[in-house]
């Protein structure tokens, strides 16, 4: 490393690149006399593993440290470790540091790779030096679906392979199962498997292989493997990958009643999952006492980011510390047909937030940053206003959306919730009781994305859970299904897809009747099923005018969307008032975004504030907000109307109202808003009441909520004194 500046290691899963090469690197500067300026640092694509690297090197350093957040000023090695996972970040990373060498020549960069991919990496680096470690020291066999078959002598058929996700019997899949779509994977897997022979395998082997059924992941016979294992063969921890969370939790369950497998005494059945909480995902590294064997069910978590010491079912920990065995429960002629590698996520997902990072990192031009990374996608423009926002377009637009409609508190919190994982855990122990919690927070309005806000908290027209379904599908569409209730189910129907499910831990999942026709969502993940994960129930109204662009049918009782996929049928009258509604919502909103903002106005709760020669009576009238003569307000968060009224003036970058009490007849108190403005309460019992008893009026008169007349508007224009700037500003 003294004279190289980018390194790239390859080896197998389990062989200590990430917590030895770091290290290495430290004692080998320590020995130079250079530990002091020695200053690593080791990326992870994910918590678990960091979490797991950095545990690991404090047992066997004493110290430990996870980066947050930091200047790389002063680092002298950066390692980027599992980058053949090719992930939108582990990309961007690359592009960044391979900006930033030419600036720190005394920077040193190691790329380590658990796949035989090191060339590419190499080349986009000019040619760096490859090391490689050797493969495995000790035999992995490796046994595909026709060796298990044969094996175990377990019968395939057309039924026993249908997955039931541990939801009720309305969500069950096996009529859909035996019907859907063929899908990309399945054309290659019956390609494969019609030049394949299984001639040397018995009659009953290559029945089964004649029923397998590539989209369903097979409870049944990794049950039946498991417990096969847990009979006949030696002990040691098995791990089995799953392809997300509610397979992982279906297949437990389906395990725990199994008298081997559910018994705690003989088997130690654990989770892993990114969405779980650190104890729990910190129990797969324990080693159960004797007798007991651990069984682990994870997603592709656990393929290359982590090392499990005691699994012997997997082929690269296996294959490093002792004998192993690996099952593939498919044809060995459909490994064969797989790709060398995954597609990059950079060339297969949306490019929408990695195009604002980049704006919003100042990193240049966005398709000329893209252009120099590994495998660079083909861009597409983004929008002007859409840009600023650091969340992808159709979350923006929600948020535009929300700004515009005077709803953006609640919105905010929705956006937020949609822009991480999901904040809502699911412990496996307490799945009943989160799930029932989750419920509470949406308290019975059919949204995912209700249960992550409080809509008693916000601003004017926040309370209006119609208002903000509407934002929500505004910036959600054209992700959405049809909502049929059948007597006891309901069944959801996507134009892509056909019949999808809902994820288990949704509000609306729960739900055996949902009075709505329409469900907009955040995402759809197929698994061998689609399920659609953070659904909100909305109306043809909200559909009709929040949703996509709306055209005339074969006659004036027809309207449609999406080039047709959607039709609404109504009376003439009533299909010509939404297309003047959704035209004149169209305009409205096109003048709020284009309207540049003038200097001399202000803008409080979304209420524009003239000066005095330029104000006009409100276009259309706000929604209802009751202030009641003792300062205190139903409506606007439930704070008095003095607090109120601060916040309003403030937000909008004026001084605080000023307030001027003075002592009546019979100890009474009276007060008056002063700053110009001559609004004056009634008599009250004490300053404090009075100045409250004052605030409604102004309040009112600044929302736009009482009848404005001239002398209202110069007061208005005199309390509004713009706060008194300490620093002039360039």
């Amino acid at each position: 490393m003294k004279v190289v500046v980018v390194v790239v290691i390859t080896g197998e899963t389990g062989c200590g690149k990430t917590t030895q090469v770091p290290q290495y690197i430290l004692e080998a500067e320590i020995k130079t006399e250079r530990g002091a300026a020695c200053s690593i640092i080791c990326t992870q694509p994910r918590r678990i593993s960091a979490m797991a690297v950095s545990e690991r090197v404090a047992v066997e350093r004493g110290k430990s440290g996870l980066l947050v957040d930091r200047n790389l000023k002063g680092v002298s090695h950066i390692i980027v470790d599992e980058i053949h996972e090719r992930g939108t970040n582990e990309d961007f990373l690359l592009v960044v540091l391979k900006d930033l060498l030419p600036r720190r020549p005394e920077l040193r960069l190691i790329l380590m790779s658990a796949t035989l991919n090191a060339e590419l990496f190499s080349s986009y680096f000019g040619g760096a030096p490859m090391v490689y470690i050797p493969e495995f020291t000790y035999p992995v066999r490796t046994h595909f679906l026709e060796d298990v078959l044969e094996v175990t002598r377990y019968d395939l058929t057309p039924y026993n392979q249908t997955d039931d996700y541990g939801q009720d019997k309305s969500w069950k899949t096996q009529k859909q199962t035996l019907r859907k779509r063929k899908s990309q994977i399945t054309f290659i897997v019956e390609d494969a498997l019609e030049v394949a022979n299984f001639k040397d395998y018995s009659p009953q082997t290559q029945d089964s292989l004649s029923c397998w059924n590539p989209d369903s992941i097979g409870f049944n016979l990794i049950e039946n493997v498991l417990c096969h294992k847990c009979s006949n063969e030696t002990p040691g921890a098995i791990l089995v990958f799953m392809t997300g969370w509610d397979d992982i939790n279906a297949l437990k369950d389906q395990l725990q009643a199994h008298p081997l497998l559910g018994d705690p005494s003989r088997v130690l059945l654990l989770s892993c999952h990114g969405s779980m909480a650190s104890s729990k995902q910190r129990l797969i590294f324990h080693k159960p006492e004797g007798g007991v064997r651990k069984i682990v069910l994870s997603t592709n978590i656990a393929e290359t980011s982590i090392t499990i010491d005691d699994v012997v079912f997997r082929r690269g920990r296996a294959g490093r510390v002792q004998p192993g065995v690996c099952f593939r429960l498919y044809p060995r002629c459909v490994y064969d047909a797989f790709a060398d590698n995954q597609l990059p996520e950079l060339l297969r997902t949306p490019l929408q937030s990695i195009c604002l990072q980049i704006k919003s990192l100042q990193l240049g031009s966005i398709s000329e940053f893209l252009s120099r990374a590994l495998q660079s996608p083909e861009l597409l423009s983004v929008r002007r206003h859409l840009s600023i926002l650091p969340v992808e377009p159709r979350l923006g637009k929600m948020l535009i959306m929300g700004a515009i409609f005077n709803c953006l508190d609640p919105i905010l919190t929705v956006v937020a919730g949609l822009s991480v994982r999901d904040p809502f855990l699911m412990p496996t122990d307490k799945k009943d009781l989160a799930e029932h919690a989750k419920a509470q927070f949406a308290a019975g309005d059919y949204s995912d994305h209700h249960a992550n806000d409080d809509l008693h908290v916000y601003n004017l027209w926040s309370n209006d859970g119609s208002l903000i379904r509407a934002v929500i599908c505004a910036g959600l569409f054209p992700g959405i299904c049809s909502v049929v209730n059948k007597e006891t189910s309901v069944s959801l129907k996507t134009m892509e897809d056909g019949r999808v499910l809902l994820y288990s831990n949704s509000v609306n999942g729960r739900e055996s009747n949902i009075p709505y026709p329409w469900l907009v969502f955040n995402e759809k993940v197929k698994v061998n099923s689609v399920f659609l994960r953070d659904s909100t129930a909305i109306s043809d109204s909200m559909l009709l005018l929040f949703g996509g662009k709306l055209s005339r049918g074969d006659n004036d009782r027809h309207l449609k969307m999406l080039g047709g996929y959607l039709e609404f049928f109504m009376k003439p009258t009533l299909a010509e008032t939404y297309t003047n509604l959704k035209r004149g919502l169209e305009k409205i909103i096109q003048i709020k975004i284009q309207r540049k903002k003038k200097k001399q106005n202000r803008f409080v709760f979304g209420h524009q504030i003239l000066k005095p020669s330029k104000v006009t009576p409100a276009a259309a009238p706000l929604p209802p907000v009751v202030i009641s003569r003792n300062g205190y307000g139903t409506g606007g968060g439930g704070d008095n109307a003095k607090n109120q009224l601060q916040t309003l003036v403030t937000r909008a970058g004026h001084e605080n109202p000023v307030y001027k009490a003075y002592l009546v007849k019979n100890n009474q108190f009276q007060a008056m808003v002063i700053n110009g403005m001559q609004f004056t309460g009634q008599p009250c019992n004490n300053r404090k009441l009075a100045e409250k008893d004052a605030a409604p009026q102004p309040l009112l008169s600044l929302t736009g909520r009482l009848q404005a007349c001239p002398v209202d508007i110069e007061r208005v224009s005199l309390l509004l004194k713009q706060k008194r700037k300490h620093h002039q500003s360039t």
